[in-house]
């Protein structure tokens, strides 16, 4: 059985990444030819962790922010934990 948090509306995520300064109008552009939400989801994932833990600490935030319109099934307190100082959140397709 999978168990995750579904992510919802990737154009809000990706508009505040833009908003924030952590992904450029371009990288989002390229995000955005994916063809499967899920493909656009696993780019901006791995886009957001190349730029280092600010960057992956704004996403959470914006996930966090914007919840209630980004996140389907569970709240996101109920797949997130912390190992060695570090929080980790599990986000399924």
């Amino acid at each position: 059985m999978k168990h995750g948090i579904e992510l919802k509306n990737l154009s809000v995520i990706l508009d505040n990444l833009i908003q924030k300064e952590v992904l450029s109008k371009d990288e989002v552009n390229i995000i955005q030819t994916e063809k499967t939400d899920e493909d656009k989801k696993r780019m901006m994932l791995d886009s957001v962790r190349k730029k280092g833990e600010a960057a992956c600490y704004e996403l959470l935030k914006i996930i966090y922010m914007t919840r209630k319109r980004t996140l389907g099934r569970l709240p996101l307190e109920a797949f997130t934990e912390t190992k060695n100082d570090c929080l980790f959140i599990t986000i399924c397709d």
